[in-house]
């Protein structure tokens, strides 16, 4: 079988690669997805740096653009380029003649999805979020099959063509690596935070450590990953405080542009806090976890998703959440200080289980229906 896997989120996306991998020995994986981070950003992608590394799965690096709800330079570039994704989507599709295709969202599912309609190749999604955004809203005409991981989504899509499975979760972050150097933020005996701003990092929330970096040491200690936010310039102006700290404080901060998957899972179980975005794999991730969280979600994006996924976490106490801009760093401190005092949240490993298999056999039963 040749399946083709396409969608704005990776996580989910890599633990159904692992899955068919595992169950399917013989089955040839296509990756369409950006090999860069943006239009206006020549760094390498997330998604194409961890999908390059997995043997058997072929990355095509796919040209389309999305609809933005602000006017830039880049937003005209933007929309000129979905014509573009639409017809290499096809003549990608045409000479991979792939059984299925598997879309995790996001704008850069949308041609796929269109092409493989006009072609007759079955579609199946895959929906993360609570609200269907305008991608998800297009897919959902031209999929078979609608996969989605909470029961509140049911009234988001057609019921005859929409099954629950949960959301497939990457298996690392359940794995603890003994050799990780990231271990010897627990020596000091002081609260270790973890602090992310997606694959991409934040701005925002780096400033906000950039500025009370000194005195968040002298309580805590931080791993930061800042991601290459600014092309990295984000990076390079942390280390440069970090370079100048007390000697007391440097060895309480762990600056890293990204967390490999090999030690995610060190990073979970050593950490007792997670301050960060709302990203719904994120969220969903730290639930299964039983992790305590403080979201400072997007200020935009479609139907304000991150806050609603922020909301979901803090609705049994596990989470608080703080809105860009309108806290002060005196109450960013005072969050800190309740949630660790909090006691651990339980875990949600239940409703994780057998997720990425769930969507496996839809796929499955979507080529059987086909033929």
């Amino acid at each position: 079988m040749k399946i083709l896997i396409t969608g704005g989120h990776i996580t989910p996306a890599l633990a159904v690669i692992e899955k068919l991998i595992q169950t399917m020995p013989d089955v040839q994986i296509i990756f369409a997805g950006r090999k860069t981070t943006t239009e206006n950003d020549s760094s390498l992608s997330w998604e194409y740096q961890l999908i390059t590394k997995i043997p058997r799965v072929y990355f095509v690096n796919l040209i389309t653009g999305r609809y933005r709800r602000f006017l830039s330079f880049y937003t005209i570039v933007s929309f000129f380029k979905i014509p573009v994704g639409i017809v290499q989507s096809a003549i990608l599709l045409n000479n991979k003649k792939p059984d299925a295709v598997l879309t995790f969202g996001g704008y850069l599912g949308v041609p796929v999805v269109f092409a493989a309609r006009l072609l007759g190749i079955p579609v199946v999604a895959h929906e993360q979020t609570f609200k269907k955004g305008l991608a998800n809203k297009i897919i959902a005409l031209f999929a078979k099959k609608i996969c989605i991981s909470s029961e509140s989504s049911f009234k988001e899509y057609p019921k005859e063509k929409t099954v629950l499975t949960g959301n497939p979760l990457r298996l690392e972050i359940f794995h603890f690596n003994s050799k990780s150097i990231l271990l010897k933020a627990r020596q000091s005996g002081l609260p270790v935070i973890y602090i992310t701003g997606g694959s991409q990092g934040s701005r925002f929330i780096n400033n906000l450590i950039e500025r009370n970096l000194a005195a968040i040491l002298n309580s805590y200690v931080l791993i930061h990953q800042c991601g290459n936010a600014g092309n990295l310039e984000d990076y390079k102006k942390l280390k440069s405080i970090a370079n100048s700290l007390p000697e007391n404080l440097k060895d309480r901060y762990f600056l890293l542009t990204h967390i490999f998957p090999k030690d995610i899972g060190t990073v979970y179980q050593t950490c007792d806090l997670v301050i960060g975005r709302s990203g719904v794999n994120t969220v969903w991730e730290l639930l299964a976890l039983g992790k305590k969280a403080i979201f400072i979600p997007l200020p935009y994006g479609q139907k304000e998703e991150q806050y609603t996924n922020a909301q979901f976490a803090a609705q049994n106490g596990q989470a608080a959440v703080l809105e860009q801009g309108k806290f002060t760093d005196d109450e960013f401190f005072n969050a800190i200080r309740e949630m660790l005092k909090k006691k651990a949240a339980k875990k949600e490993t239940r409703q994780f289980n057998d997720a990425a298999k769930k969507i496996v056999q839809e796929v499955i039963n979507a080529v059987k229906q086909k033929n």
